[in-house]
């Protein structure tokens, strides 16, 4: 009879590396990619406007090249950093466009609307008239357009006529309620008074009381 001999075991070779395993030999974790974490965080920077997104792309970019191959660990913050931080970016224009647009929009309605008012020439009830309709809902229950009027002629008593107007050192303002606040240094024919108008920050301005050195159409009896 012949003799059964086993096959010999094989050789070891390498260990096997497999998902969640790590080989514990000799084996070093590749480092951060400090890029991809200043991008991804600046990325998420929104009261930092221009400057982080511009970061953000910039060093996102950067991490995407260190990181490619494994050599640097963050390559998934390094990817997120460069949409998030466009969007941010895209966010912090329209917000920075409505806000300029608001601004002017602001002095605008000072110009047309408000400040005519005082000023010589033309029929009162007509400035009136070109003003109501940019007035909000509570100044109109509150006032008709005859009784403005007549509280403008008496302001005109009062004060003259507006002969130059000019915004002052803090020329825009808001209030207890949130409204936003136009403060002008008015030179009457009779002479200097102070005159503002609070607005409503909407998608179109709309004026909610005019003041003139203290008094307002909505406090007149």
């Amino acid at each position: 009879m012949s003799q059964f001999n086993p096959p010999s075991p094989p050789a070891a070779g390498p260990p096997v590396v497999g998902p969640g395993y790590l080989p514990t030999d000799g084996y070093q974790r590749p480092p951060l990619s400090v890029a991809a974490v200043v991008g991804f965080v600046s990325s998420l920077l929104f009261c930092i406007p221009v400057v982080a997104p511009l970061v953000g792309i910039i060093s996102g970019l950067v991490g995407v090249f260190t990181t490619a191959g494994g050599k640097r660990r963050g390559q998934w913050m390094a990817i997120a950093a460069i949409p998030i931080a466009l969007l941010v970016g895209a966010g912090q224009g329209a917000v920075g466009y409505l806000g300029v647009r608001m601004f002017v929009q602001s002095f605008q309605a000072e110009r047309r609307y408000v400040r005519p008012l005082f000023e010589s020439g033309g029929d009162t009830a007509a400035k009136v008239a070109n003003l109501y309709p940019h007035t909000s809902r509570r100044f109109q229950q509150r006032i008709s357009q005859e009784q403005l009027a007549a509280w403008v002629e008496q302001v005109r008593a009062k004060h003259g006529t507006l002969q130059s107007a000019r915004p002052t050192e803090q020329p825009l303002t808001s209030d207890a309620q949130g409204r936003m606040v136009i403060s002008i240094a008015g030179s009457f024919s009779k002479g200097s008074a102070p005159y503002s108008i609070a607005l409503l920050p909407q998608l179109h301005i709309v004026i909610d009381d005019i003041t003139v050195d203290g008094q307002s159409p909505l406090s007149s009896p």
